[in-house]
């Protein structure tokens, strides 16, 4: 149906900025779940065409299990709650996270032992009666440091009337997981991008996914590298970066080359991913796509992919400029 005026004062209504304080005391939290980071305390999608809804206007990004988070309110009707993320802030649905002491939570904002997720996507099961969805970077605490028996002693967070409970779970050592973060190499790119290979575009987070810029940030995670989540503030924290403004396409295509694997190339609203070159020396890509033109008798048409693929650097964008010649920046973490 067709977004009211109603419906979206009625949301904005929800944030109950008139109880805010002048002075806001964070509450410490821990994130349980997985959870969606609304723009607005609403369950209601806000989409820009019916006939297509995969692009949720309120959905922010996608929290994972054992995330620390600060508490700054409530909403009016008390099913949700405004944290701020090491990146982002935004509402998650009450159950999703947990209060705590101040203590308890620095342990997770720097635990002493801990697993990174390596998968695309990794499933932890919780005392048999439910499982949790982590995604690549994602940290799980360990009681101590290595394995037992070929498994690890994980530390994950319940939340129960809204406090934070923890539970002890036995988790396989295998290629899903690995002891603190991965060192940070070419083959590490190469390797971690590549288990995306064919994932569905998922906007924000949405249908358990990635979109451009978090499955950068989760490659990136993985290997201890903390990026920003959206794609314009990760071009302006790349420790280095190679400017394309006014450059030929030949010399364009010459700056790629010259970048290491793992390199991220923007564009506006987009980035992606440097694999190198193939055996006949075209640069190529990796990244979470969502769409791309064609051209007919001076008429585009949109087709959209949703996934995660490897390309060149030739596919056009709405106004017929391809990506070589509408990219804007090479981004350098070292």
């Amino acid at each position: 149906a067709r977004i009211t005026q109603n419906d979206y004062d009625s949301a904005k209504s929800n944030c109950n900025l008139a109880a805010l304080p002048a002075k806001v005391i964070p509450r410490y939290g821990v994130i349980c779940q997985r959870a969606d980071l609304r723009l607005l305390p609403t369950p209601k999608f806000f989409f820009d065409d019916k006939s297509f809804q995969h692009y949720d206007d309120l959905q922010g990004t996608a929290l994972d299990p054992a995330q620390p988070v600060l508490i700054l309110a409530n909403s009016k009707d008390g099913a949700y709650s405004f944290v701020l993320t090491r990146d982002y802030s935004g509402w998650v649905s009450f159950g999703t996270v947990a209060t705590t002491n101040r203590d308890t939570w620095l342990k997770y904002v720097n635990p002493k032992h801990f697993l990174v997720v390596t998968a695309n996507k990794k499933r932890v099961h919780v005392g048999g009666a439910w499982s949790i969805l982590c995604q690549m970077g994602a940290v799980i605490p360990l009681e101590e440091a290595g394995s037992h028996d070929g498994k690890y002693k994980a530390i994950l967070p319940v939340e129960v009337n809204g406090t934070l409970h923890e539970a002890k779970v036995a988790i396989a050592k295998d290629d899903t997981v690995h002891e603190g973060y991965l060192p940070c190499t070419p083959n590490n790119f190469t390797r971690l991008s590549l288990k995306f290979l064919g994932d569905v575009y998922g906007w924000g987070g949405m249908e358990e996914s990635v979109d451009c810029s978090s499955f950068v940030q989760d490659v990136y995670r993985a290997m201890g590298i903390y990026i920003p989540r959206d794609a314009d503030q990760q071009e302006e924290a790349m420790a280095k970066s190679t400017k394309l403004d006014r450059l030929s396409t030949a010399t364009r295509y010459q700056k790629v080359g010259e970048a290491p694997v793992g390199a991220l190339l923007f564009k506006p609203g987009h980035v992606m991913m440097y694999l190198g070159k193939d055996a006949k020396g075209t640069p190529l890509a990796i990244h979470s796509a969502s769409s791309y033109f064609t051209f007919a008798g001076g008429k585009g048409e949109k087709h959209y992919i949703r996934k995660v693929l490897v390309s060149d650097l030739t596919y056009q964008n709405g106004k017929g400029v391809k990506t070589i010649d509408g990219m804007t920046n090479i981004g350098y973490v070292k």
